[in-house]
């Protein structure tokens, strides 16, 4: 709405001259239950995005995206991640902080840590 609120405040193009409000228009959230059903990749169609990311952008890319596919991590956490955040021989990675907009933040966004268990048969190869 508040990109609608800008348009409407600066007028639209070809308009009488005169700036059109929408300082009226009430604004809306969209709740849980009006929100539409995720609809999760299939490990073929997930296979094929890392395969070309890989292909297109390199290794290093590749395995950055395929982390961050199969852990579910949002990008602000995976950026802010420490070597000292994965223990390797337990295949565990520990989810506590999140770096935004160039800040360090000692949370998640949701204010919940967790701990992500890898797949084994990703992390040892």
């Amino acid at each position: 709405m508040s990109a609608l609120r800008c348009a409407f405040e600066y007028g639209l193009p070809g308009s009488s001259g005169e700036a059109q409000s929408a300082s009226g228009l009430k604004c809306f959230r969209i709740t849980k239950k009006d929100r539409p059903v995720i609809d999760p990749f299939t490990i073929q169609e997930a296979e094929a995005l890392i395969a070309a990311i890989h292909r297109d952008w390199g290794e290093a890319q590749g395995n950055y995206d395929e982390f961050r596919f199969f852990t579910g991590l949002r990008p602000s956490e995976q950026i802010a991640l420490l070597v000292s955040d994965c223990d390797v021989g337990q295949g565990k990675v520990s989810v506590t902080k999140a770096r935004v907009m160039a800040r360090n933040k000692d949370r998640t966004k949701t204010s919940e840590d967790r701990l992500i268990e890898l797949c084994r048969e990703r992390w040892i190869s």
